[in-house]
């Protein structure tokens, strides 16, 4: 009688744990500090805002950063977001808030570099009489909505890019695919980002020279040349993050570069929460108006703080 050894069954491999959070105590410093700059940020606009309402130089540019740094606030969250989404999330939870703060990351740079190329063409626009003719409020409206078209225009293959998530050794782990659709949107930032550092310098340079020749300052504050100081600072940041994107995509390798790509987020956001510390350090105008947004801050908490303490409490006297 034959006898026959059964089949072996491979082991089965027990199913991945279902996505959880970890948020650790050394975690709490760095978020703070990414909130902190994300309100600061937010008081600063609201400077800007005052100013542009009032300023009789240059409140063309301060309707561009206006517009500009309203997106940067949208990008800074987002950012804000991908890193919890990189150090706390694990797994695909939120998959829809990643989704879509992912896309962001990609769209709101984009008006980032092209409005600050907008603001050094303002710069030298500034040293002619006819520069109002070309940036007042409502074509600046009409700038900013040709940017921002632009923006979700080229950040279309973002849309196309898919997460996928494993769970191996212990901890989830995601890859994003396809390649091909992740190295076309590298392309068209390093595009944008080497047609930025073309135009800005030049205008920047065109209008230093411009204020060196000047004889009738009318038109062209002093308090204004310090807003060329500003497009220089921001240049020179980008120039940085430019290269970085030049070597992640022929010197991938590199060890920098992998440490940069694994905090990646954090320097983009640092890069875009910069603008307003920029303005702020170098226009005298910004930095009286903030002062006084954070005063008037101050009084209301304090107010709201003395209101809650002076509140009386009403007994009742009971006839027990």
């Amino acid at each position: 009688m034959d006898s026959t050894t059964p089949q072996m069954t491979p082991l089965e491999t027990p199913p991945p744990p279902p996505p959880s959070f970890t948020f650790a105590s050394y975690m709490v410093p760095g978020y703070a500090l990414q909130m902190l700059c994300i309100a600061f940020y937010g008081c600063v606009l609201v400077a800007v805002q005052r100013i542009k309402n009032k300023a009789q130089f240059g409140s063309q540019f301060y309707h561009l950063f206006f517009f500009i740094g309203s997106a940067d606030l949208i990008h800074a969250i987002a950012l804000l977001w991908m890193c919890l989404e990189h150090e706390v999330i694990h797994g695909d939870a939120l998959f829809e808030v990643t989704y879509v703060c992912s896309w962001l990351t990609c769209s709101c740079y984009l008006i980032h570099i092209i409005g600050n190329g907008l603001m050094a063409v303002n710069r030298y626009s500034a040293t002619f009489t006819f520069h109002t003719m070309h940036f007042c409020p409502k074509l600046i409206g009409r700038y900013f909505k040709i940017i921002v078209a632009i923006s979700a225009f080229c950040s279309i293959p973002a849309f196309f890019r898919h997460r996928n998530y494993v769970y191996e050794n212990g901890d989830w782990t995601y890859t994003l695919s396809p390649d091909w659709v992740i190295k076309l949107q590298r392309y068209i930032i390093i595009f944008w980002m080497a047609l930025y550092m073309i135009i800005a310098p030049t205008f920047t340079i065109m209008t230093r020279l411009r204020c060196n020749n000047f004889i009738n300052v009318s038109y062209f504050h002093r308090s204004d040349q310090s807003l060329v100081l500003f497009n220089v600072l921001h240049m020179i940041f980008h120039f940085f993050i430019f290269l970085y994107e030049l070597f992640e995509v022929f010197q991938s390798d590199n060890t920098f570069i992998i440490f940069i790509h694994a905090h990646f987020y954090i320097f983009l956001f640092g890069a875009t929460v910069l603008n307003s510390l920029f303005i702020t350090c170098t226009t005298t105008r910004v930095r009286l108006e903030l002062s006084k947004v954070l005063c008037q801050l101050y009084k209301q908490g304090k107010g709201k703080i003395s209101g809650s303490n002076n509140n009386t409490i009403q007994v009742v006297p009971s006839r027990f």
